[in-house]
């Protein structure tokens, strides 16, 4: 993900594939007669009217939202922009397709550090690669003990080490960590101005906090309170229970059932986020930003808590969740 290709993104009050999608891959598997399928919104009328907002939303399946945005489309020609993985953006067509939606690609610095790495091997990390490149990058990690590590271990791991920490035209540890960290700060300022944009054009924003599928909902990533925090707007939580019941696999014609989704109170700047806004400016994602992250962790905990209200007993949380981890999660 580059900053130029960022820059050239331009989001729509009324995206194109949205309109299309729902019109026709949609509605079809909705209206079907022999299998029809049931959209309960309960508290519409909790959604901003005179501008957008952050819906904050569980993730139980890879089209959590559609029957969702199906609703806003039809029935009050409303619109969103969805946040997604920078990883999904490295095929042409699929990137073409993904703007035509409206989404916003989020990059991250796991994800630089995996691009990184893989240009100067020609294959992705290991666990133990990343796991070592990203604690050197937001500065769990100095170059000292860095330079001892790969001093002490010759093994292939190392080598991977040093032909990316040695990669650029002026080499070096420290070089590098500068550098993945300023464009990690640039595109990250970048995607503060697209959802800025989004709010501004009245689109609504949806996050899934979880950051993957879970049926249960589970422990929430701070990023959407970041963004939040950073843009001053409101935050809307829904809860959705029974949408993994209604596709078949991959397919994205639905089988029949019913999609409820219930909108709770609006978490709004100055009132209920009023406990979390107190604090110096950031930009979301950053090495910095994490000197904060008690303000972005309580947050995030409100929403998880608010989602978890929403939802039909057999989605609510459980004790032990588990998320993706390490290199896997930009490959």
């Amino acid at each position: 993900m580059e900053l130029a290709r960022l820059k050239k993104l331009k989001l729509s009050p009324r995206p194109i594939g949205q309109r299309l999608f729902a019109d026709t891959i949609l509605r079809t598997g909705f209206t079907n007669p022999f299998r029809p399928t049931k959209i309960q919104i309960e508290n519409f009328d909790r959604l901003p009217k005179s501008t957008g907002s952050f819906i904050v939303m569980n993730h139980t399946d890879r089209y959590t939202c559609w029957p969702f945005q199906y609703y806003l489309h039809r029935e009050h020609r409303r619109y969103t922009s969805t946040w997604v993985k920078a990883k999904y953006y490295q095929n042409p067509a699929m990137a073409w397709i993904l703007d035509r939606f409206n989404n916003i690609p989020i990059p991250s610095l796991g994800y630089l550090i995996v691009k990184d790495f893989e240009r100067a091997t020609g294959h992705p990390p290991s666990p133990t690669e990343y796991e070592i490149l990203k604690r050197f990058a937001d500065g769990t990690t100095d170059e000292e003990s860095l330079q001892k590590q790969l001093i002490l271990d010759r093994s292939k791991t190392s080598h991977g080490l040093m032909l990316t920490l040695g990669s650029g035209r002026n080499p070096g540890a420290e070089h590098w960590r500068k550098s993945v960290r300023d464009r990690f700060d640039e595109l990250m300022s970048e995607v503060v101005r697209l959802n800025r944009e989004a709010l501004a054009t009245g689109l609504d924003i949806m996050i899934f906090p979880e950051g993957t599928r879970h049926k249960r909902l589970g422990q929430g990533f701070t990023g959407a309170a970041q963004m939040i925090l950073a843009t001053g707007a409101t935050v809307v939580p829904i809860g959705a229970s029974g949408i993994d019941r209604l596709f078949p696999g991959g397919s994205p014609f639905s089988r029949g059932g019913t999609a409820k989704f219930r909108i709770g109170t609006p978490l709004r700047p100055g009132h209920e986020l009023k406990h979390f806004e107190d604090g110096p400016a950031f930009v979301p994602f950053t090495p910095d930003a994490r000197l904060q992250e008690h303000r972005f962790r309580g947050l995030t905990e409100l929403m998880m808590d608010r989602i978890n209200e929403l939802l039909d007993p057999e989605y609510q949380r459980v004790a032990d969740g588990v998320a993706k981890t390490g290199a896997s999660r930009f490959i």
